[in-house]
């Protein structure tokens, strides 16, 4: 991938990003990886760049312009994080922090669903959702 390209969608992220780690159901912690935005030009080259999904959504009824968000889970917010962190300034420390996650053993690391699911222990559930804290904690820093 060009190296300008993967630097601009680092800015644009740093600027415009989200990197979440959900937690469902109090015990299951998926990545995620999102961007919203007024300029559809912007959103489509992300798209481009990287796998993903855009849609358009209203967040107020009197809104003059759509939003678009960009957005990608699992392997792919992994492939994406691992990307741009060399460029990344603002959210490094959350791409480093989500990339631990993301590495950890009993994580399934496949692109795209199916698979078979792996039973993970409490001390392994308990360690997912205390990197999700760790997350929370960082994103009130930046």
């Amino acid at each position: 991938m060009d190296e300008q390209a993967v630097a601009w969608a680092a800015g644009f992220f740093d600027g415009e990003g989200c990197i979440n780690l959900n937690v469902l159901k109090g015990r299951n912690v998926t990545l995620r990886v999102i961007v919203t935005n007024t300029c559809k030009q912007a959103i489509d080259r992300l798209q481009e760049l990287f796998p993903g999904a855009v849609r358009r959504f209203t967040i107020r009824p009197n809104q003059r312009q759509p939003v678009w968000e960009w957005t990608c889970s699992g392997a792919h917010a992994a492939d994406f994080c691992r990307t741009v962190l060399p460029y990344s300034v603002v959210k490094a420390p959350q791409h480093r922090l989500a990339l631990d996650f993301f590495e950890l053993p009993w994580r399934r690391q496949t692109f795209g669903r199916g698979g078979r699911s792996i039973y993970r222990t409490q001390e392994q559930v308990d360690s997912d959702l205390e990197i999700a804290s760790r997350m929370r904690k960082l994103k009130l820093l930046a």
